[in-house]
């Protein structure tokens, strides 16, 4: 891999293989993304040298550059096309390939018998998840500022915490150093054995199911499971002044390489209500602890209000998921960008809004 800096990092420490460039090109080709599969494939060509593993896969120069004018044929590049396929058929190591000269046959009639077509290639912009995950948004310096919150509750006059303000609509902060280690330690211990495959609840289908967009492990834990959980369900009061009674459990997650978590809502949508909500209510706020650093990606980001928050050991983020209303507002969009180096543990806490009846005020709008 050519030296890259994301995010201010450097990262070159393994070289992709020839063998490697073709696994990925020949994985994209079955998704059907044939431009990405091009690339892949025509470095897999450029870097070939013959060794012992090549032969073991029977992968030869050739059975690439097959796969590399397909690519190009489905994308409908035909000039190209043959021009890789009489480079092939006239390589001195080459061996008679009939299908080859019938493909080659084919696309010489067709370039004959049809216009040749302007081939255009589009580009998606990057969504603002992308965006956010690429770190663009990590630069935009917030108007708002930094507190030792003293008045959350009574404690607080004697051990505030630090908050940094990111945004008043929605509502978001970070908490600085609000869990230490052994904590961490703690729960990372408690979960390791009960981890499951994290999932998401199908509206459709009223039930709770796997899925691409969410690759994560988790487990929960009950607010008084030990000294630990109630501890830090009570630091969660203090961060956020509500009352957890009727609130769901801890979570704790972990996201391994590639783990991410696709751009979602905390809050329930309408028709989940009267199945879900009906009791406690809709989930009012979110509070998530970062457990680790992760040396690269992780990020949780939000595309509507172009802010990104970056893992850092012992912090938290807080956020409203919804309005003054209490209905959701749809700028508190997130997602988790996918771990690129590194494991990323998690807690999180999401509060119900039922029992906060004398401990958050109705605004008028």
């Amino acid at each position: 891999l050519k030296t890259r800096n994301f995010n201010k990092k450097s990262f070159c420490s393994t070289k992709l293989s020839a063998l490697d460039c073709y696994a990925m090109g020949f994985e994209l080709f079955s998704r059907k993304e044939y431009i990405s599969a091009g690339f892949w494939l025509y470095s897999a060509i450029s870097m070939y040298e013959e060794n012992a593993l090549l032969r073991l896969h029977d992968l030869s120069r050739e059975k690439i550059m097959e796969l590399y004018a397909e690519t190009l044929l489905k994308q409908s590049r035909y000039q190209d096309a043959l021009t890789m396929m009489n480079v092939v058929l006239s390589l001195p190591s080459s061996k008679p390939n009939s299908e080859l000269q019938r493909r080659k046959n084919a696309v010489e009639l067709h370039i004959k018998t049809n216009d040749p077509q302007p081939v255009t290639h589009t580009k998606n912009p990057p969504t603002g998840y992308q965006l956010g995950c690429r770190g663009a948004f990590s630069n935009q310096l917030s108007k708002l500022y930094c507190v030792y919150n003293t008045t959350t509750t009574a404690f607080l006059k004697l051990a505030p915490l630090k908050m940094e303000i990111l945004s008043l609509d929605p509502y978001l902060v970070i908490f600085h150093d609000v869990m230490s280690d052994e904590e961490i330690a703690t729960l990372q211990r408690m979960a390791q054995p009960v981890l499951r495959r994290a999932t998401v609840y199908s509206e459709e289908r009223k039930l709770s199911e796997v899925v691409a967009g969410r690759t994560s492990k988790f487990a929960w834990f009950y607010d008084g499971t030990n000294e630990v959980t109630t501890r830090v369900n009570k630091r969660i009061e203090d961060m956020t002044g509500f009352e957890l009674e009727g609130s769901e459990m801890l979570q704790v997650m972990n996201y391994g390489l590639g783990g991410h978590y696709a751009t979602h809502y905390d809050f329930f949508n309408v028709s989940m209500t009267a199945d879900i909500v009906a009791m406690q209510g809709d989930r009012k706020a979110t509070v998530l602890f970062y457990m680790t650093d992760v040396e690269q990606g992780g990020a949780t980001v939000f595309p509507n209000i172009k802010t990104a928050v970056f893992p850092k050991k012992g912090t938290a983020v807080v956020w409203y998921n919804l309005n003054n209303r209490f209905e959701g507002d749809y700028k508190t969009l997130h997602a988790g960008c996918p771990v690129i180096v590194g494991s990323k543990w998690v807690t999180n806490k999401w509060i119900r809004e039922r029992n906060q009846m004398f401990r958050l005020p109705c605004y008028k709008e």
